[in-house]
């Protein structure tokens, strides 16, 4: 519903299905807002008539775990394939091709977030796009299947890298910070 002006103000067709009634998932509320927030965010600003969000669940039978997807989709002007590859990459921005004559702003570290938030949680952030036709985000997590075998494992967790070797010369920097997702992007962005 927050997107709903976004969506009148700029005439973009904003759709969201799913078949799912109800699912109960151990994921970290603020992270997942954060993720979905910035995936929409950018399918508004390329969007040129459409914006669609699909909610699925899927499962894969090879290590019997369950996934719930969450598909974001524009018909916008779509990334070049060069950069495919690049754009979850920290600072990227796509500058060729319909992006050299858009001047849309960004600072290139919102889909390395979104991707680093989405693998914080056991899943991925996977992208699908045509130049000049449609760009497709999908955000995969998995989750348990009842919630007792769910509260034996969060999925977020804050941990050092104990093979990381520590420099005592080295400056020190404290990082103060009470969501564990966003400590865990911290830390690593400074290391």
């Amino acid at each position: 519903s927050r997107f709903l002006g976004i969506s009148y103000q700029k005439d973009v067709k904003f759709s969201f299905s799913t078949d799912i009634d109800q699912l109960v998932v151990m994921v970290d509320p603020e992270a997942l807002t954060k993720i979905l927030n910035n995936l929409l965010i950018n399918a508004f600003k390329f969007a040129r008539n459409q914006v669609s969000v699909e909610i699925t669940t899927s499962s894969n039978d090879s290590d019997k775990s369950s996934y719930f997807s969450i598909n974001i989709m524009d018909d916008g002007i779509g990334i070049p394939n060069k950069d495919l590859n690049h754009i979850f990459d920290k600072f990227f921005k796509v500058t060729s091709g319909s992006y050299q004559y858009n001047n849309l702003g960004g600072t290139g570290i919102g889909l390395f977030l979104a991707k680093s938030l989405s693998e914080m949680h056991g899943g991925r952030l996977k992208v699908d796009s045509q130049p000049n036709a449609y760009t497709k985000f999908c955000v995969e997590i998995p989750y348990k299947q009842s919630a007792s075998e769910a509260e034996e494992r969060p999925y977020l967790q804050v941990h050092p890298d104990a093979s990381e070797e520590i420099d005592e010369n080295a400056p020190k920097l404290l990082v103060v910070e009470d969501n564990p997702s966003l400590l865990n992007f911290l830390v690593d962005s400074f290391r």
